[in-house]
C-alpha cells in the first residue's frame, strides 16, 4: 500500500537488445515498468558472433526463458537486469561454444544448453532470478564457411562415390573370374565323366562282345559235339540195321571204301592222288595195275 505525498510509484528502465529481422541489425529498447511480472517470461536474445576452437566464427541465436522470483533483489540488486541477463547469456555461449569445434558446436546444441543453464544458476540467489531454460535456435557459420564445407562435402561424397564404383567394378570382376572358373570346373568334371562313360561303356561293350564269342564258341562247340554225337549214333545205328538185315562186316567195308574213292576221283585233275594200300583185296590188282599205266602214260 503506497501513501500518498510520502511514498512514490517507483519506474524501473530496463534496456534489452532487439534484431531487425529485414536489415540485421540490433538495436537497444528501454522498458519502463512499475510493476514486475513475477511468471515465466521470454528473451529473445540477439544473435551473437562466437569463435569455435578450430578458428571459425559461427552466428548463434535463441531464447531464454526465465522467471523472477523475488522482485526485491531483481530491481535492487541490480541496476538493468535484462541487460546484464543479456551479457551473461552472450558470454556463457562464447565460452562453452570455444572449446568446441564447429562440427561438434552443431551437433551439440542440448550440450551447450544444459552448460549454459549451469553457469547461469548463481542468479536464483544474487539477481532473485531463475533461469528455466534456453533454446537455442540456429548456429550458423559465414557464408564462405558453408561453401567451402559444402565444397568439401561435395568433393568427399564424389569421392566416395568413386570409391564405391571401383569397388563395385572390383567386386563384378572378381565375381566374373569366379564364374568363370567354377564353368571350367563343372566343364572339365563333366568331361572326365563324360570320359569315364566312355570308358565303363567300353569295357562293358568288350566284355559283352567277349561274352558272345565266348558263348558262341561254347555253342558251336556243342552244336559240332550234338552233331558228332548224332552222325555216330546214326552211323551206328545204320551198321546195326544193315547187320540185322543180313550185310556181312566186309560188305560195309567195301562200301566205305568205294565211297573213298568217289572222294579221291574228284581231285584226279590235280594229276596224283593216293591209293590205300590194302585196296587190292576190294578192288582186285587189275583194277589198281591198269589205273597206274594209265597214269605213266598220261606222263609220257
Amino acid at each position: 500500500m503506497i501513501i500518498p505525498l510520502i511514498e512514490t510509484i517507483k519506474y524501473v528502465n530496463w534496456k534489452h537488445t532487439l534484431e531487425n529481422r529485414s536489415t540485421g541489425r540490433n538495436y537497444q529498447e528501454t522498458l519502463k515498468i512499475c510493476k514486475i511480472p513475477v511468471n515465466e517470461q521470454t528473451y529473445d536474445f540477439p544473435e551473437c558472433s562466437v569463435i569455435t576452437n578450430d578458428v571459425l566464427r559461427v552466428k548463434v541465436n535463441g531464447i531464454l526463458f526465465y522467471k523472477i522470483i523475488d522482485p526485491f533483489k531483481a530491481v535492487y540488486q541490480i541496476d538493468d537486469l535484462l541487460q546484464a541477463m543479456e551479457q551473461l547469456v552472450l558470454t556463457s555461449l562464447r565460452d562453452t561454444i570455444s572449446k568446441m569445434d564447429l562440427v561438434k558446436a552443431i551437433k551439440s546444441e542440448q550440450e551447450i544448453q544444459k552448460l549454459v543453464i549451469q553457469n547461469l544458476k548463481k542468479l536464483k540467489d544474487e539477481w532473485g532470478t531463475e533461469i528455466s531454460r534456453i533454446d537455442i535456435q540456429s548456429i550458423l557459420p559465414s557464408n564462405k564457411i558453408m561453401d567451402s564445407n559444402e565444397t568439401v562435402v561435395i568433393k568427399r561424397r564424389e569421392a566416395e562415390a568413386q570409391i564405391l564404383k571401383v569397388q563395385a567394378e572390383r567386386d563384378c570382376k572378381l565375381l566374373n573370374m569366379k564364374t568363370e572358373n567354377e564353368l571350367k570346373e563343372m566343364e572339365e568334371e563333366g568331361k572326365r565323366k563324360i570320359e569315364k562313360i566312355k570308358a565303363d561303356s567300353a569295357a562293358e561293350i568288350k566284355k559283352i562282345e567277349s561274352d558272345s564269342i565266348a558263348y558262341g564258341i561254347i555253342s558251336k562247340a556243342k552244336a559240332e559235339s550234338e552233331r558228332s554225337k548224332l552222325e555216330c549214333e546214326s552211323k551206328g545205328n545204320y551198321i546195326k540195321m544193315m547187320l540185322k538185315s543180313g550185310v556181312n562186316q566186309n560188305y560195309l567195308e567195301v562200301l566205305e571204301h568205294t565211297r573213298a574213292w568217289k572222294e579221291l576221283s574228284k581231285n584226279a585233275s590235280k594229276g596224283t592222288f593216293i591209293i590205300p594200300y590194302d585196296s587190292t583185296k576190294f578192288l582186285g590188282n587189275h583194277i589198281i595195275n591198269n589205273t597206274s599205266q594209265i597214269k605213266n602214260s598220261q606222263k609220257d
